[in-house]
């Protein structure tokens, strides 16, 4: 199961890809910044869901950690730390 985090942001700065899936933005909540991945597709949600199961069980200096996974704008969306 995944866990559901609420994920807010202040600010989209910029839309930073596109693709089958879904589109990527770099947004800003205070001082952090992270990367939002929003699902365009059913198959999509469970795709992230799945993503966010895996990422949550690794922690390495070079994987990027989920800062959290929920609804944003209707859309299932994952946080990702921003490098």
């Amino acid at each position: 199961m995944v866990e559901q985090n609420i994920l807010s942001y202040d600010e989209k700065i910029k839309k930073i890809g596109n693709g089958s899936k879904g589109k990527v933005y770099l947004v800003r909540r205070g001082e952090e910044l992270f990367v939002l991945k929003k699902a365009r597709t059913p198959e999509a949600v469970q795709s992230l869901k799945g993503e966010v199961e895996v990422m949550r069980g690794l922690e390495h200096s070079n994987i990027v950690k989920v800062v959290g996974s929920g609804e944003i704008d209707g859309k299932f969306s994952i946080g990702l730390e921003f490098c």
